[in-house]
């Protein structure tokens, strides 16, 4: 007797060891049947008999829910947020719509916990639905619960491609902001032969040919024509730097020291920026 079936247009392979692994554990007295028919498949649970008890009927139904959630989030979301993406974005082309996707994926399991809470969480977002569907109808088609009844799982992704969006417009601005930049420094002649940049953490020091302080003001901009940088980089850096104009800028810093600000300054000064190779330097040792 067939009790639930799930069908699909997609990943019928997928869907169907996923229902059997959790069903195999919890249901000893059912069998999973999986057919792969054209151009819709179904996994079905049959048993002897149909449950006596609404509570045996509920829990089966809901075991079925979860595994289908799951395979849903692992499997199938990757096809329905290519082709949220597709639909929404179309201008984008074939690189940006593959950073788009990572970027997505991304955003869905960012935060303070592990990955897996994010994936659970988000199959709640699905079984809750699938679960009172097969209660009502004891059938769900896949593709029809994920276009007509996921409504909050749909915009929790619309809302990662989005940030995603977001986040690849800023890199391409950035990007072009720096290419300015570079075509700046190219341009403009040099005054002074060496500035050293010395980085401890997240703080940095400019002295100049002689070992004295640079005075760093905040005020201190390169007008580009007006050029607003669309994210905010190390720019007191930066601008203080441009400002001096050195033909070689050297980094002092610990071995283990973050990089932000040398490659920050690096896509901007590319071959003007050396590492200290002197021994036993005391900038390097104070960094």
């Amino acid at each position: 007797m067939e009790l639930v079936s799930i069908g699909t247009t997609s990943h019928l392979k997928e869907l169907g060891a996923y229902i059997g692994a959790i069903l195999t554990t919890a249901h000893h007295n059912v069998r999973v049947v999986v057919h792969d028919g054209n151009p819709m498949g179904t996994v079905s649970v049959h048993g002897d008999r149909f449950p006596s008890e609404r509570r045996q009927w509920l829990n089966l139904v809901g075991d079925v829910a979860h595994a289908v959630s799951l395979c849903i989030v692992d499997v199938f979301e990757v096809d329905l947020l290519t082709r949220m993406l597709t639909k929404r974005y179309q201008t984008l082309d074939g690189d940006a719509r593959a950073a788009v996707l990572a970027g997505a994926r991304v955003h869905l399991e960012r935060g303070p916990y592990p990955r897996r809470v994010y994936r659970r969480a988000r199959a709640a977002l699905v079984a809750d639905p699938l679960r009172q569907a097969l209660a009502d109808e004891g059938g769900v088609m896949v593709e029809g619960m994920l276009t007509f009844r996921l409504a909050r799982y749909r915009a929790l992704l619309e809302e990662a491609l989005g940030q995603a969006v977001d986040d690849l417009l800023l890199e391409r601005e950035y990007a072009e902001f720096i290419r300015l930049l570079r075509s700046f420094v190219a341009a403009q002649p040099t005054r002074t032969d060496r500035v050293d940049l010395v980085v401890r953490g997240a703080n940095f020091r400019l002295l100049d040919r002689e070992g004295r302080p640079m005075a760093v003001h905040e005020g201190r901009r390169v007008d580009l024509e007006g050029l607003e940088a669309a994210v905010n980089y190390e720019d007191v850096l930066i601008s203080a730097l441009i400002a001096a104009a050195p033909t070689r800028i050297v980094v002092h810093a610990a071995p283990a020291a973050s990089a932000a600000h040398v490659d920050s300054v690096r896509r901007v000064f590319d071959t003007r920026v050396v590492r200290c190779a002197a021994h036993r330097c005391r900038l390097c040792a104070s960094a």
